[in-house]
């Protein structure tokens, strides 16, 4: 018997769902994208890690408190570890993220770090046993020359700090897999192991760097990492506490899209950022996008409107 959507009519809304948590996820995380840029040139970016971790657990604890308290958290111990896991990847994956921010435009390290669907795509498969049409993986192909569109190859956007911003695109992309391991375990509960254990990695970047003895300015991203701490003056300090809402908000939202979703699908709405990166490098740093970021942005865009309407024919909405 042949199946339709109308066979599955929580699958729809599950899509739609993934899809907003996704976007809604990468606009929030590219506007604390700003806010590590503007603290770079002053500040270690530990420092910054430190204060936005401290201050994001009390977020997620009042949203674990109202989904039922302590009893949230208690999860079986595979279910542990592989949460655990996925945290620590999704720290060091920020932290190279971050380091590159310090030298390149935003526009610039969020295309690179776009190979992370293609990522996602690929291990959708062999991780978790999704079925991958094949006409997505030419959308993904598509959309992945779409950034190579943006970023202009040769044209200094792959200077050292470009190998971090890729560096995070792998490991983030492994991680986000994860979440659809991990269905049975509440949101609220993930998130907050996910800032538990960015508080320890920002725990330990501390401790390592933060007397200033491993100090070194021969990159801009590698003095971002090893600066001595910097008490922070009353603005500075606003701003990056300015990133711990925008950061719980947003890690809900990326667990939640990665949950309710198939990974192959939900990830091509990580290109979203593209649009959000351009705008906003612009309005705090002046980068102007040139005629080469708004073509390959067209190009990611229309695959990924491709391919929500040959999910659409398929049945899979």
């Amino acid at each position: 018997m042949t199946t339709t959507k109308n066979d599955h009519p929580g699958v729809a809304p599950a899509y739609l769902t993934g899809a907003l948590s996704i976007c809604g996820g990468v606009a929030l995380f590219n506007v604390v994208d700003v806010i590590i840029k503007l603290v770079s040139a002053g500040y270690p970016f530990y420092e910054f890690a430190l204060v936005r971790a401290a201050a994001t657990l009390p977020l997620l604890s009042i949203y674990v408190a109202r989904e039922g308290g302590l009893a949230v958290l208690h999860v079986q111990r595979g279910e542990l570890g592989l949460i655990v896991l996925r945290g620590c990847l999704l720290f060091m994956g920020s932290m190279l993220f971050g380091l590159s921010l310090a030298v390149m435009a935003i526009a610039d390290v969020v295309s690179i770090y776009f190979v992370m669907p293609l990522i996602v795509a690929a291990a959708a498969g062999p991780v978790l046993g999704e079925q991958v049409p094949l006409y997505r993986w030419g959308v993904m192909l598509v959309g992945f020359l779409g950034v190579l569109v943006i970023v202009r190859p040769g044209a200094g956007v792959f200077e050292p700090a470009g190998l971090l911003a890729l560096g995070a695109a792998v490991i983030e992309g492994f991680a986000q897999l994860f979440a659809r391991l991990l269905a049975a375990v509440r949101t609220s509960a993930i998130a907050f192991y996910q800032g538990l254990a960015f508080l320890a990695g920002s725990l330990v970047l501390t401790a390592l760097f933060a007397s200033g003895a491993w100090a070194n300015d021969a990159h801009a991203s590698l003095a971002f990492l090893t600066r001595g701490w910097v008490w922070p003056e009353t603005k500075p300090l606003l701003i990056m506490l300015s990133a711990a809402p925008l950061s719980a908000i947003a890690m809900l939202l990326y667990v939640h899209g990665y949950k309710v979703a198939p990974a192959s699908f939900v990830t091509s709405f990580e290109y979203t950022g593209i649009l959000w990166a351009t705008l906003l490098g612009f309005i705090f740093f002046a980068d102007v996008s040139g005629w080469t970021t708004w073509a390959g942005a067209a190009i990611v865009i229309m695959a990924g409107l491709y391919m929500l309407h040959r999910d659409s024919k398929a049945g899979l909405l």
